[in-house]
């Protein structure tokens, strides 16, 4: 099956509740249009770091075990009720008010988020996640694209009054999910225990999320510089800005699904550095359409494989915290990104060749560590067949070898080919003989790789 026909009234479901929140976060609060058209593009940079700093820490929290989701659900939903009441009269609140809405929403988007992945890793199509994930991404981007067109037209009181129905929107989608769910028990798989910090200080986990936080920190530079000087300077800024993301999504979505991890994050690694020499050249229109159809696009295939990422390493640890924890990680290296570039805007160097050195730069740097990431969608396109040494087995130990190394349970595998678990036993113990293993992580250590 496609991935683009996965389509179904849960799917629709889960990605309209992760999208317009996260719309929520582009709009208004993550250096949006919103907050540039309310306080000005200086305080936006501030009010927007805040935030970011808000929301990481709020999607690291575990969610309580002391109650049920459904319970939490309903607190998290009246905060979003009186958070969505505040953000309407946004624009008429004195400063020190603002901020506090900021702090707020900050905290909200976060627990929404959690609670999000609580339920997508305990109740959700996790088989389609990738479809999940690219139509809630399209989703949000869309409503920044309308945005990016409507709000110059509209008052800072309207503006406001905008984001916070979006936001509002959030409590009915979470109540349904929450009465669809399967189970309503205290939220186990995303009780962030320490174990899980702990396993993430090692292995393939660690090494990925230094890669993104890396990555990202180029993405505080593109926020804080790069769009606020072509928001300026281009007249026709608003009527493309976000197109090339959302239109360059079914084509990361199938890039994902169909040849894997690493093919994306090469792309999207490489239209981010073209972009980024375009936009140095200052080359006039042309130059503004050339960054952004190579820098949205790049950061089209990069949101989605974090998200992705998170999805499937919550679904191998069964801790659903670590779909945040790497949302989280990404807008730290934001954050951290962020403020580099306000520094540089103070010493002047945000328009010289330094400034295009330290954009590229962290691209440059992960570049070694894509070689070591080996991670499977289930559906790409790969050489674990070749790599099996098929002459040394029988037709049905190769059809279960192709399994383990798709890490595949016994279970799953006696239901897909229709055996007995004692017949299944049999035959691992005859693969693993005749190709020298002792385990099922060595057959997929040699000759496969972990399906999401």
């Amino acid at each position: 099956m496609s991935w683009s026909q996965n389509f179904n009234k849960n799917n629709f479901l889960f990605a309209l509740t992760l999208g317009l929140p996260y719309s929520v976060i582009l709009i208004f609060s993550a250096y949006g249009p919103a907050l540039h058209y309310i306080i000005g593009p200086q305080q936006n940079a501030l009010l927007s770091s805040i935030f970011l700093a808000v929301l990481l820490v709020s999607m690291v929290l575990p969610l309580p075990r002391m109650i049920s989701r459904t319970a939490y659900i309903k607190l998290t939903a009246g905060l979003i009720a009186a958070a969505s009441v505040l953000l309407g009269f946004f624009a008429v609140l004195p400063l020190y008010l603002q901020i506090a809405v900021i702090i707020l929403t900050g905290y909200i988007e976060g627990r929404i988020a959690s609670l999000w992945s609580d339920m997508f890793i305990s109740d959700g199509d996790r088989k389609n996640c990738i479809f999940v994930l690219s139509a809630a991404l399209a989703a949000s981007y869309f409503l920044l694209y309308l945005s990016n067109l409507i709000f110059p037209q509209l008052s800072s009181t309207a503006i406001a009054v905008a984001s916070a129905s979006i936001l509002a929107l959030s409590i009915p989608l979470l109540l349904i999910l929450s009465g669809r769910s399967k189970t309503d028990a205290p939220n186990g798989t995303a009780a962030g225990s320490m174990d899980v910090f702990v396993k993430l200080r090692r292995g393939v986990i660690l090494r990925i999320l230094i890669l993104v936080f890396i990555i990202y920190i180029t993405a505080g530079f593109t926020y804080t510089i790069i769009f606020p000087t072509l928001r300026e300077t281009v007249r026709f800024y608003r009527f493309y800005n976000v197109l090339p993301f959302v239109i360059a999504l079914p084509s990361a979505g199938f890039i994902l699904h169909r040849y894997g991890v690493r093919v994306l994050l090469h792309l999207g690694i490489s239209f981010l550095g073209i972009s980024y020499v375009f936009y140095h050249l200052r080359i006039g229109n042309s130059g503004y359409f050339l960054t952004e159809s190579f820098i949205q696009p790049g950061w089209a295939f990069l949101d989605l494989l974090v998200w992705f990422l998170g999805v499937y390493f919550a679904e191998r640890t069964g801790k659903s915290i670590i779909v945040t924890v790497f949302v989280a990680v990404f807008l730290l290296g934001t954050l951290s990104g962020a403020v580099l570039s306000l520094f540089l805007e103070q010493v002047s160097a945000s328009n010289s060749m330094i400034f295009l050195l330290l954009s590229i730069l962290p691209l440059i740097i992960v570049i070694p560590v894509l070689n070591s990431i080996r991670i499977s969608t289930g559906n790409e396109k790969s050489k674990k067949e070749s790599r099996l040494p098929k002459k040394k087995l029988t037709p049905r130990e190769y059809e279960i070898a192709l399994l383990l190394t798709e890490n595949y349970t016994q279970a799953e595998i006696c239901d897909k080919i229709n055996i007995s678990i004692n017949t299944l036993k049999t035959h691992t113990r005859n693969i693993y003989k005749k190709l020298n293993l002792s385990s099922k992580r060595d057959i997929i250590n040699n000759y496969g790789e972990r399906r999401m």
